[in-house]
């Protein structure tokens, strides 16, 4: 689809640890990072969208991949029973809004702010890939930490450094964007 927009990226920090959403040119290990409440409030809609997409919370619940929701007890809730409670009542939420009206989750627009390294970079890596139909089908990407370090991302493998990566078709459209980048 044309008109298709990238609302959050996700990806696992290696060895199998936890996951990093990337979304409007921030990395949040948790919702409690995000501040803005506008990018909060279109990752918690992806996220509603997602569990609608697998089936429903039950359904996780019923693969055994999400804990069941909690009945209310004199012990307060866990963080857990806390999430959830909340990701069910969000699937609640959305059935209503579904059956009214469909969601249209708009990009967030954050004005007067410098777009960061990666979200100048992927772009054009994007374009030399899709202008090459060996590499057109790899989801290739630069990510930036907290820190401010860069990593290539490569269909889904995360790479420290370009040269790492063993595909040399890759190697050369990451260099080709890079170079077409630093003349702008």
């Amino acid at each position: 689809m044309d008109n298709e927009v990238v609302v959050m990226s996700v990806n696992r920090v290696p060895p199998m640890g936890g996951l990093v959403v990337s979304a409007v040119g921030g990395r949040y290990e948790s919702m409690d990072e995000v501040a803005d409440e506008a990018v909060r409030r279109m990752l918690n809609a992806a996220i509603a969208e997602l569990v609608i997409f697998a089936g429903g919370y039950e359904r996780l619940v019923q693969s055994g991949l999400a804990p069941p929701v909690a009945a209310a007890a004199e012990i307060p809730p866990t963080l857990e029973e806390r999430q959830a409670a909340f990701e069910k009542s969000v699937e609640v939420q959305q059935d209503v809004l579904l059956a009214e009206t469909p969601v249209i989750i708009a990009p967030v627009v954050v004005p007067d702010e410098p777009l960061s390294i990666p979200d100048q970079i992927n772009p054009i890596i994007e374009r030399h890939l899709a202008a090459d139909p060996e590499l057109a089908g790899h989801a290739v990407k630069l990510d930036q930490d907290l820190q401010g370090n860069l990593s290539v991302v490569c269909d889904g493998k995360i790479y420290e450094r370009p040269d790492m990566i063993e595909d040399i078709g890759i190697r050369k459209a990451i260099r080709s964007a890079l170079s077409e980048w630093d003349r702008t």
